[in-house]
This record gives C-alpha cells, sequence and structure tokens, in this order.
C-alpha cells in the first residue's frame, strides 16, 4: 500500500567484487574502528561536590578506561589516591574548593524539609554551581588544559545539571555527551527537543505529579514558569563569570546547547512517565550495579540477630540527620523505641541522647553493601524494600511522590509530621504486602532491559567516537523556542485572515443588504403589496447565516501468538515475515492471517498455522486500488490514501468473514497469549476486544496517520510529519498552510472511515464491541520498519521500536543470465521500478516513450521491471521482466531501504502513498533526485540520471547514511523479538505507555485550565478598568478640589 518505490540508479554492481574481497574490507573495516575507538582521548568534566553524583559517572569512566581510552577526568571525588590511578586515566582533583563552597552555602544555610522553599534551595543550587564550576576552572591543573593549544581531545563527557561545563564545548570543539546523575533538569527536555510538559512530563524538581486540582496545577505551573526564569538568569550570570576567565568571544549558552550530541540519563524511562525522547537521549539507569562486599563482622551480626527485621533510616549525603529540629529527632527517638524492629541510623555525631537499645547509630554504613547501591531510591528498588519518604532537598519529592504513585512506599510531609503518622506508615509498610509485592515488580520490571546499562552507555559513547557527534541523531526541536514550536507566526497569519474573511463578510453581508436586498424587496411589496421584509423573523435571519457558515466550512516461551496483517501487498507482508518466522523458530505457536502465505498447504512448520486469505484481498485491491489509480497525481494524493486506508479496511473485515478467521472469532476455546496487528488496519483492534490480551502495533513502514496519538509520541505536522505529507522541509507559510490543510482533511476522513468501519464489524463481532477511541487503549507496544533518523529524530515513547533492518537476509545466487548480464555492463546498471502497486505499463504512453528516449542515449544497461509482454520501441541496452529477483538484486524489498543497503543512489518519481514523503528525504540527505511525473520531461530525466551518476557526493552520502543506519546496538530483528518476549513476560506492557497515548489535544493542552486562567486575567482586567474608572470619576475629582479649597 504506502510502501517505498521508486526508480533509482547504479555504478557497476558491488557484486562483481569478489565474496573473499568483500570479507577482506569488512575485516579491515572493523579493525580500523576498532583502533579509532580504543585511542581516543576524552574529557570528563563533572562538577557536583556530591557522592550520590559521582558514583554514577564512575563505572562509565573506569570502563572507558579499562577499554583503552585515555581520558582526563575533572572531579570532587577521585576514586584513586594520587599516582595509583591507571596509566590512561588522569584524575584532576578539585575536592577542597568544591566541597567548600557547597558546605557553606548549600549544606549549612538550607532548611531541610521545606516544602515552600523549593524554589529558593533550587535557585541557590543553580547559582553555586556556577560559582564552584568557575573555580574549578580557574584551578592550575585545568587551566593548563584550557591554555594548552597541544592538548587535543576526541570527546567531552558533562554533567548535564552544570550547564556552564558547556564551555568546555567552545574550547575544545569536539562532540559532547551530556551525563545526568538523575533524570531530567530544568532545560535539559529544551535542549534536546523532547516534549516539554509541565503536568504530564514535569521536571525532577516539582512537588506535586499526579491527580491534581485546578489551583495545583496553576501552582505546579507558577513554579515550573519562575525556575525557567531563574535557570535563564543563572545562565546570563554563569555567562558573564565565564566570558571573564575563557574571553569575551565566549557564545552565549543558548548557542552552545546546539554543541550536545548525546544526553544520558540516571533514571528509568517508567519512573519519567514514559516520556517520548528523541534516539540521542539514552537511559543508563542501574549503571551503578556491582556486586556487594562482604559486610564487616560486627554488621552483619546484628542484621543477623534481628528476628523481626531492620529499618534503615538516612537522609542522605547532602540532609544530616543531626541538623534536624530536636522535636523531629525526638519524636523518631519515641516511635523506634516502640517497635520490635533494630534500626539502623546514620548519625552524624558521637551520641544520640535518649537512643533506644534496638538502635544503632553510625556516622557511616556500607550502604552500597547493605542496600546494593548508592541512591536511596535505586537502592531501595534493588533490594526490593519499600519506603518511607519525607523530602528534604531537590528532587526528593519528585522521587516521593513516585513512592506513593507506584506503591512502593508512603510520602511524609516533615512540616506536617507527628509521632501518630510516623508509626502508622512504618506499621502500614512493614505489614501490607501490596508494598513488598510492588517494588518486588518494579524492579523486575527496572532490570529486564536488552542489556545492561553500562554496555549501553559504553556502545553509545563510542558510537560518538565512531561517527565524529551524533547530530544526525538530534531532534529538530532541539533548542527551538517555543515561538517557532508552536508555529506563533503561522497561527498569527491563519487568525489575521480569518478576521479579515470576517470582516469581508459582514461588510458584503451589509451592503447586500443595504443597497440589494432592501430594494427588492421594496419592488416587491410595490408589486405585490407584501408586507415589508423587515418582518422577516429573526429566526430565518439565523438560519440563513447558520446554512451560509455550514457551506464555507464544508468546502474548506511456548507462547500462542494469533498474527493479523491484512494489507494485499508483498512489500509489507515481507516486513512481517522474519518476525513470524523467528518467532516460530523459537517455539512459539504462531497463527497468522496473511494474504501472502509463505509455504505452501501443508508445508509449513507444524507450529505455524498461515490462514491464506489471498485470494478475497487480493481481488478487493487490484480492482479498487491498482486498477482504479491515477498514478503520480500529487494533488490526488489525499484521495488516493482515503481509498487505500478505506480499502484496507475493507479487506480486513472481508477477511474476518471468512470461514477460517471466524471459526477463530466465535471458538471459545480458542485461547492466545498476544495479538500482532498491522498498525495500517485499525479494525485489525476488533480482535483485542475478541481475545482480551496484550497487542503489538507493527507498521511495514513508520507512523500511519493517528499512530501517534495512539502511543502519544509528540504530533507536529511540520516537524514530524505523517508518511502521507508530501512537503517536509523549507515550507513557505502557503506551503505550510497547504500542508495544514491536508493533514486535517486526512484526519477527518480518517475519523469518519472508523465510523463507517466501527458500524459494519458491529454487524460481525457484536453490538457489545467499543469505538475504536477505546479499542486504541488496548495497544501495548508499537513496532516502526523505520530508522530514527528517516523520522528526523521524532521523540517517541519507550514503547515504540525502531525495526528497520528487520528484513535483512543473504542475497541468493543470481539467476545465471541475469549474472552474465551484469557481469558484461561495463558502464553499470540502471534498475527502474515503481512497486508492486504501481505498473509501469499503467504510466501515460507519453512518459513511456520519453524513458525510451532517455535510455536509448545512455551507455548504462536498465532492467525495466515491466508487467507485459512487450514494450514498443524497447532499446537494444533496455532488458524487461514482468519480475526480478529484487531482493537479491539489491538486498532488500521495500526500494528506499534496498538502495540504503546496497548503497546505490536514487532517482525518485513518486507515484503513490508515501512517496513524496521518501524522495522529500532522497532530497534532504543529498542521496537521489527527486522529479515530478505532472512536470517530467526528457531534458529533465536525462540530467538527472547523468547527474546521479557522475556527481560523486550520492554516492558518498547513501554510503554513509548506510553507515549510521546499519551502526545499532543489536540486530533488528534480535530486537523485535526481545521486545515481543517482554510483552509475553510481563503480560503487556501498559507500564511503557505514556500519559498522553490516546489523549485527546484539549486534554494535552489543558484547554480547560488555559480558559480559567484567561477567565481569571479577564475578571481582573475589568476589575482594574472599573476600579481606574471610580477612582477617577468620584474620588479623583473631590480629591482635586478638596487641594484646590486648601491650596487656594
Amino acid at each position: 500500500m504506502l510502501a517505498n518505490h521508486s526508480s533509482h540508479s547504479s555504478s557497476r554492481p558491488c557484486w562483481s567484487i569478489s565474496l573473499k574481497m568483500c570479507k577482506l574490507l569488512i575485516i579491515i573495516l572493523y579493525y580500523s574502528i576498532i583502533t579509532l575507538t580504543s585511542a581516543s582521548r576524552i574529557l570528563a568534566v563533572f562538577p557536583t561536590p556530591c557522592i550520590s553524583h559521582q558514583v554514577t559517572f564512575r563505572p562509565l569512566i573506569h570502563e572507558l578506561v579499562r577499554r583503552g581510552h585515555q581520558v582526563t577526568f575533572i572531579t570532587p571525588d577521585p576514586a584513586f589516591d594520587k599516582g595509583k590511578a591507571p596509566s590512561n586515566l588522569t584524575e584532576i582533583d578539585v575536592h577542597d574548593i568544591s566541597y567548600d563552597i557547597w558546605r557553606n552555602n548549600i549544606v549549612k544555610t538550607t532548611e531541610f524539609g521545606r516544602k515552600d522553599l523549593i524554589i529558593e534551595q533550587i535557585e541557590n543550587i543553580l547559582y553555586q554551581l556556577v560559582r564552584l564550576t568557575a573555580e574549578q576552572v580557574k584551578k592550575k591543573e585545568v587551566q593548563n588544559i584550557i591554555n594548552n593549544k597541544d592538548t587535543k581531545y576526541d570527546l567531552l563527557l558533562l554533567e548535564a545539571c552544570a550547564i556552564t561545563a558547556l564551555v568546555y564545548s567552545h574550547v575544545f570543539k569536539i562532540p559532547v555527551i551530556q551525563v545526568s546523575s538523575f533524570g531530567m533538569m530544568i532545560g535539559n527536555d529544551e535542549i534536546v527537543g523532547s516534549p516539554t510538559h509541565p503536568l504530564l512530563y514535569p521536571t525532577i524538581i516539582h512537588q506535586r505529579l499526579y491527580n491534581l486540582s485546578i489551583w495545583e496545577k496553576l501552582d505546579e505551573l507558577y513554579k515550573h514558569i519562575k525556575m525557567m526564569r531563574i535557570n535563564a538568569n543563572a545562565e546570563i550570570v554563569g555567562h558573564k563569570t565565564f566570558q571573564n576567565i575563557i574571553g569575551s568571544d565566549l557564545p552565549s549558552f543558548n548557542v552552545l546547547k546546539n554543541n550536545v550530541d548525546m544526553l544520558f540519563l540516571n533514571i528509568h524511562p517508567i519512573w519519567i512517565d514514559n516520556q517520548p525522547l528523541p534516539p540521542n537521549v539514552i537511559s543508563i539507569w542501574g549503571i551503578y550495579k556491582k556486586t556487594p562486599k562482604e559486610l564487616p563482622q560486627e554488621l552483619k551480626s546484628y542484621l543477623d540477630s534481628s528476628k523481626q527485621g531492620v529499618i534503615y533510616i538516612s537522609l542522605g549525603s547532602n540532609a544530616l540527620s543531626s541538623d534536624l529540629p530536636p522535636e523531629i529527632i525526638q519524636m523518631f527517638i519515641r516511635v523506634f523505641s516502640q517497635l520490635p524492629y533494630n534500626v539502623l541510623w546514620k548519625w552524624e555525631k558521637d551520641e544520640l541522647p535518649g537512643r533506644p537499645q534496638n538502635v544503632k547509630i553510625s556516622k557511616w554504613f556500607p550502604q552500597s553493601d547493605l542496600l546494593r547501591g548508592l541512591q536511596s531510591t535505586e537502592e531501595a528498588i534493588n533490594a526490593g524494600v519499600p519506603l518511607i519518604g519525607i523530602p528534604m532537598l531537590g528532587d526528593q519529592w519528585y522521587n516521593v511522590e513516585k513512592y506513593a504513585r507506584h506503591g512502593i512506599g508512603i510520602k511524609l510531609d516533615m512540616d506536617r509530621l507527628n509521632e501518630e503518622q510516623f508509626k502508622a506508615a512504618i506499621d502500614k509498610v512493614l505489614i501490607d504486602k501490596s508494598y513488598k509485592e510492588n517494588i518486588i515488580r518494579l524492579r523486575t520490571l527496572f532490570h529486564d532491559q536488552p542489556e545492561n546499562a553500562l554496555d549501553r552507555a559504553i556502545w553509545w559513547t563510542e558510537y560518538v567516537l565512531r561517527h565524529n557527534g551524533a547530530k544526525h541523531l538530534r531532534s529538530p526541536a532541539a533548542n527551538m523556542s517555543w515561538m517557532q514550536y508552536y508555529e506563533i507566526q503561522l497561527i498569527l497569519i491563519v487568525l489575521i485572515l480569518v478576521l479579515l474573511c470576517s470582516v469581508v463578510l459582514v461588510i458584503s453581508v451589509h451592503v447586500l443588504w443595504k443597497y440589494v436586498l432592501r430594494n427588492s424587496m421594496e419592488n416587491i411589496k410595490i408589486k405585490t403589496g407584501s408586507r415589508p421584509c423587515k418582518r422577516i423573523s429573526l429566526n430565518m435571519w439565523k438560519s440563513l447565516i447558520i446554512i451560509l457558515y455550514y457551506s464555507i466550512t464544508t468546502t474548506a516461551s511456548a507462547s500462542r501468538i494469533l498474527a493479523v496483517f491484512p494489507t494485499p501487498s508483498v512489500s509489507h507482508q515481507v516486513i512481517f515475515r522474519p518476525l513470524i518466522h523467528e518467532l516460530v523458530r523459537r517455539g512459539h505457536q504462531v497463527t497468522f492471517i496473511t494474504p501472502n502465505p509463505a509455504f505452501g498447504k501443508g508445508k509449513a512448520p507444524s507450529n505455524l498455522t498461515e490462514i491464506d486469505v489471498h485470494d478475497i484481498s487480493y481481488d478487493i485491491w487490484k480492482k479498487n486500488v491498482v486498477e482504479n489509480i491515477e498514478f503520480g497525481r500529487k494533488d490526488l494524493t489525499v484521495g488516493q490514501i482515503e481509498n487505500m486506508i478505506y480499502q484496507i479496511l475493507r479487506v480486513n473485515e472481508e477477511q474476518m468473514k471468512t470461514k477460517e478467521v471466524h471459526n477463530i472469532i466465535n471458538n471459545k476455546d480458542i485461547k492466545f497469549d498476544l495479538l500482532l496487528l498491522e498498525a495500517c488496519a485499525i479494525t485489525t483492534l476488533a480482535y483485542s476486544h475478541i481475545f482480551k490480551i496484550p497487542v503489538i502495533q507493527v507498521s511495514s513502514f513508520g507512523m500511519m496517520m493517528g499512530s501517534n496519538e495512539i502511543v502519544g509520541s509528540p504530533s507536529h505536522p511540520f516537524l514530524y510529519p505523517s508518511a502521507a505529507n508530501q512537503r517536509l522541509y523549507n515550507l513557505s507559510i502557503w506551503e505550510k498552510l497547504d500542508e495544514l490543510y491536508k493533514h486535517m482533511t486526512m484526519m477527518r476522513s480518517l475519523n469518519h472511515l472508523e465510523i463507517v468501519q466501527y458500524k459494519n464489524l458491529q454487524n460481525i463481532i457484536g453490538s457489545d464491541l467499543p469505538s475504536f477511541n477505546v479499542l486504541k487503549n488496548n495497544v501495548d507496544m508499537l513496532f516502526i520498519n523505520i530508522h530514527p533518523i528517516w523520522i528526523d529524530n521524532q521523540p517517541l515513547p519507550p514503547n515504540v521500536i525502531s525495526i528497520w533492518g528487520i528484513r535483512e537476509k543473504t542475497p541468493k545466487e543470481l539467476p545465471q543470465d541475469l549474472k552474465k548480464y551484469l557481469d558484461s555492463s561495463k558502464q553499470g546498471v540502471i534498475y527502474l521500478s515503481f512497486g508492486s502497486n504501481a505498473p509501469s505499463s499503467k504510466l501515460p504512453p507519453e512518459t513511456i516513450q520519453m524513458f525510451i528516449r532517455v535510455f536509448s542515449q545512455l551507455p548504462y544497461n536498465v532492467l525495466w521491471k515491466w508487467e507485459k509482454d512487450e514494450l514498443p520501441g524497447r532499446p537494444q541496452n533496455v532488458i524487461i521482466s514482468k519480475w526480478f529477483p529484487q531482493s537479491d538484486l539489491l538486498r532488500g524489498l521495500q526500494s528506499t531501504e534496498e538502495a540504503i543497503n546496497a548503497g546505490v543512489p536514487l532517482i525518485g518519481i513518486p507515484v503513490l502513498g508515501d512517496q513524496w514523503y521518501n524522495v522529500e528525504k532522497y532530497a534532504r540527505h543529498g542521496i537521489g533526485i527527486k522529479l515530478d511525473m505532472d512536470t517530467l520531461n526528457e531534458e529533465q530525466f536525462k540530467a538527472a540520471v547523468d547527474k546521479v551518476l557522475t556527481d560523486k557526493s550520492y554516492k558518498e552520502n547513501i554510503l554513509k547514511l548506510r553507515a549510521l543506519f546499519n551502526d545499532q546496538p543489536q540486530t533488528a530483528l534480535d530486537r523485535a523479538i526481545w521486545w515481543t518476549e517482554y510483552v509475553l513476560r510481563h503480560n503487556g506492557a501498559k507500564h511503557l505507555r505514556s500519559p498522553a497515548a490516546n489523549m485527546s489535544w484539549m486534554q494535552y493542552y489543558e484547554i480547560q485550565l488555559i480558559l480559567i486562567v484567561l477567565i481569571l486575567v479577564l475578571l481582573c482586567s475589568v476589575v482594574l478598568v472599573i476600579s481606574v474608572h471610580v477612582l477617577w470619576k468620584y474620588l479623583l475629582p473631590n480629591l482635586m478640589e478638596h487641594i484646590k479649597i486648601k491650596t487656594a
């Protein structure tokens, strides 16, 4: 249906190179890459003087060192004593200056636990980070690095919460990876271009996150805006400070933010509510895993002798227990003395007055060995220990809200804490088994990852080194202002146009009434003696206006899996087959409803049942799509896509009526564990109502219309257009309006088709079938056969998985006559095909003859996929065939994918569906030339062929793109299988759904809240205007009169 098809040209085919030579080249390339990355020089700058931050960075640094990289590490917490670090690790110790500033200005001055002082707390932390980063840069060893022109580095690792560390990117002008020891800090969203939403995806400084009232939303929004302003001011102060150190040519931080290639977050996607993220944001949660050491004998004996269990209390490295108010300390003591449990209390003084017998104090406990971690939340999850959270500082309110959300702990507020509350919380968290069960379940989910966090961090670090950066993975929204993102200029133009049209309409109606209708009515009155037109009722005028309005708007593990992929197009079906066949090979029992069975009847593996719906599906498709579409008509694309979607939905409906499918639907004894459904056939979601099991949607291309809304990824018709868009880049205002109009038209059509098909399916399945809007909530995961770069690195939630490259297979030996033909083509070969849905023989005769004339002038041989027996006027250098072994010729079966895999530049002549979208990408990435069928002529076509074959940049660009596309942590098939079995292991993946999934735009943009704010602003404005009026009219005259009398 919407498969990628194009015509493209090739230099001499790569199969002429011997297999041994190819192997040799691959081996040389492999070892050159290994040598390149192992010899890299890395500068790591992590300024924050806090051990809970630094332990997150150490595993990454030490593993890079172990792998042979030369690392210079500026840190306030060196891991090695002086002179004892590995030879390829240089630790620059900035401990004293950093901790002096931190302790004197944060630890000793902060009123911990004061919820109302969070803004002041964070503001102070931001300014102290600016100050201590500046002091670190002034240090002699750091100055030597900055000022020594011979010092070269290949990569910068910078702490994400210290924005001033970006000055190093100006000094060294090399790729940058920011690393956060927690989640998103203020401003990180904007730097990488992930969707910012203060209520759905709040930053870590937010205190209330869930089930907020209107006033709580307003309060959080106010604090969010205030914090953004404070952060911006801190950046200005930081810039002035560093200009004095680095030089006056230092760009603003807003410019320096563009230097960021990648961001590592030490947080699990579930903990940030599955916020959609671009591909250059990598979760490294769990990076600090290490084998626990044996506990000291005394502590081990104490724990072993505690029959009822042990409570561990610590407020962290920044908030000292001994600094708590005396009444709180005594309250803790009273509660602990009543408990049957032993207590380990991290207490920073030698004595605890009134210490009960069951309480053991110490200034230090081997916390990482006690609870297998060094950040309290992470260690508690790893140990499976429920929590009581009493937030004191920074992100602790955020984290404690999460404890309650996931049912792993209880939240208490310091400013309202009393003895009764505290004891009740301890009793509840220890007696109620759900807290223990929930944290163990969360631990299982957090630990179930395709690879460990350290391996992932290292792989992506070396990826950035291999490609000299990762700007190609940045979202187009990265560091974009909100005015640009929300297209405020376009909105204002549309509003002005609407206003002008309204004014013209009002004036036209007025003129029509005053000069035409009134005179006409007067004439009628004279002639017929009827009543004047003033007697026309108000209701009648209302009716006329309503009719006019609507006339204007109308025009303007041994699991049982059921796989349903209805689209009758082999370019779609070949994407699904590798997944199905690998699941079968791994022992799963698969039932596969398909119009293109891979096996003859009775020849499929015993655990694969293929239900063949070929004839009924292709009959509908050929009659209503292939034989009924004017190919290449750009102006008819919206209608084309509407028709194709409708026919797919119709095909699915007819498939459901077949005997074999009907038996599956109505047989109550048939049970399945998982549904694999084709994403572009929304009606297949009806199966999720029948079987009530987890659902993975699979797309044979990218995001279909409506897919963004289902999974909750950001929908933006210009930054992240759907595959139905025709123009994507550098759009004028009018082109934007045109694309926006088509986008809205398509969305309306899609909604209409859903309503029509819903009624049809009710007749098949039953009247209790929920609406498709409800059924969309059943989707657990979405697989898309597209590389992130091809969709401009659109931020995606963690339940959207790229399976680009899943079709990779070893090419078969070509037929002898074709191989001989290719080998004898000295100048190279051009391959021409418009795909399975757009036969070349359906092209206009004049276009066919134009191709023939151009090909006859070329020195290249041509393979032309031609669906008839003869091609009138065929030149000698053209071979035609109804079928070529395309997947073996170019190692693929979707034209764009196969061309990239083969490293063959393209000429794209879009004729159907998503081809305009893809051909725009050819031009964007410099891998091909775009031609339009409706303006195509002989001169254009020949010039394009000559250019793409003689201009080496096209070949170089497509080889570069292939290298980027193929450089992945694991193969696409392995990834698809892993996530499929993940869904099976956890009986679904709703825990990975974004909170924006299937949310209406009115909810997402908080229209109710905006209206309330606008009404409040309006009311305040009215009150202000009335107050000024009253003051002016009644008080000021009297006052002036009084002053006048006195002065007289």
